[in-house]
């Protein structure tokens, strides 16, 4: 009998067996999806041709799109919670850099687009201004602004920045850079292509990932960020979701509000969404309740695959070292590091630290 793609002729012998490599092959779905998509696309045109009703060429479009979606290998991942529940910060303990501002105050007022750039040594910001596409670009020696002829009030604060920043650190001085442009007139995207630390895991993934950094529900235009978070994830196979939150606002109406919101978001599948309640090392255990959790409102709306409470700034610091550009971070890691078990009230709870 011979099964299978890599599996193995099962050859009777009496009662013993002995196996050998079959010859037949079973193709892979994820070799499959691109030629089928390929047959969609090519009759596409007929059947739309054939159909008057707008609702069901609407449909027909809907459809490509996924086939689209299946086709590709990157893998988009939305990080969403309210401000102050540390998204910011989390986000850098993935990619194990300082890379996006943090901080007590809502600092995102962007949907920020991060992706992995190929050269270690290089980065650059995209991002749109009065209807041009403008990129900075950073390397060892330097930065560049293209187009050149970029000029209006945001470019002479984005030059003195860089002039300032030019003997930082890459991770630095991309960080800037985007304070700078955060509050600036330009499109609510903001693209990042800036290199992980070797020991982010997604870095080391086989599959190539997209993160989104999202502002709070807190921020004025929220609904138009909601949009443009749409728009970005259109063309991807369906985004991931880490709902962000702390322990002291498992139960706030603000993110009640927010997982109601994001739950009809189609473009993100939230079968497989994970709830990250962040800043663990500064959370109260003594008062630690596993029902009182699960039956608050955000797992009850996301019905997540999980809960995990989390310390962002003790996972950077492991990648970094303890090596922090903001001085209240390094506090923290020092004041608790090697804690990853916290006994609190007479329970011990783990601390998860992202690796």
């Amino acid at each position: 009998m011979n099964i299978g793609k890599n599996c193995l002729g099962i050859i009777h012998n009496d009662c013993s067996q002995t196996y050998e490599q079959a010859n037949e092959y079973l193709a892979n779905a994820g070799d499959i999806l691109p030629e089928v998509t390929g047959y969609f696309r090519s009759i596409k045109d007929i059947i739309a041709h054939n159909i008057t009703a707008s609702d069901s060429k609407k449909l027909i479009d809907q459809q490509q799109e996924k086939f689209d979606d299946v086709s590709k290998k990157e893998i988009p991942v939305c990080v969403i919670g309210n401000y102050s529940s540390g998204k910011s910060t989390f986000i850098n303990a993935i990619l194990g850099c300082e890379v996006l501002p943090s901080g007590d105050k809502p600092l995102t007022a962007k949907i920020y687009e991060i992706r992995c750039s190929d050269n270690s040594e290089a980065a650059d910001v995209e991002f749109t201004s009065n209807h041009m596409v403008v990129t900075i670009s950073f390397n060892r020696g330097g930065y560049a602004i293209r187009p050149e002829s970029y000029s209006d009030e945001l470019s002479a604060r984005i030059r003195e920045c860089l002039e300032k920043e030019k003997e930082n650190a890459l991770a630095q001085r991309v960080q800037s850079l985007l304070q700078v442009i955060n509050d600036g007139a330009i499109d609510d995207r903001v693209k990042i292509h800036i290199p992980f630390n070797s020991a982010s895991p997604l870095r080391n993934s086989e599959h190539p990932y997209v993160l989104f950094d999202t502002p709070g529900d807190n921020v004025a235009n929220h609904e138009h960020h909601i949009q443009v978070l749409q728009e970005a994830l259109r063309g991807m196979s369906n985004g991931l979701m880490l709902y962000v939150t702390v322990s002291d606002q498992l139960h706030t109406m603000s993110n009640q509000q927010l997982c109601d919101k994001v739950k009809a978001i189609q473009e993100i599948d939230t079968r497989f969404t994970m709830v990250i309640v962040n800043q663990a090392d500064n959370a109260d255990f003594s008062e630690y309740n596993r029902t009182e959790i699960i039956e608050s409102p955000i797992p009850i709306i996301l019905q997540p695959e999980g809960i995990y409470y989390v310390s962002s700034v003790m996972a950077l610091g492991a990648k970094t070292s303890g090596d922090f550009i903001k001085e209240n971070n390094s506090r923290i890691y020092r004041n608790n590091k090697g804690d990853y078990l916290l006994k609190k009230g007479g329970k011990i709870c783990t601390v998860v630290i992202l690796v």
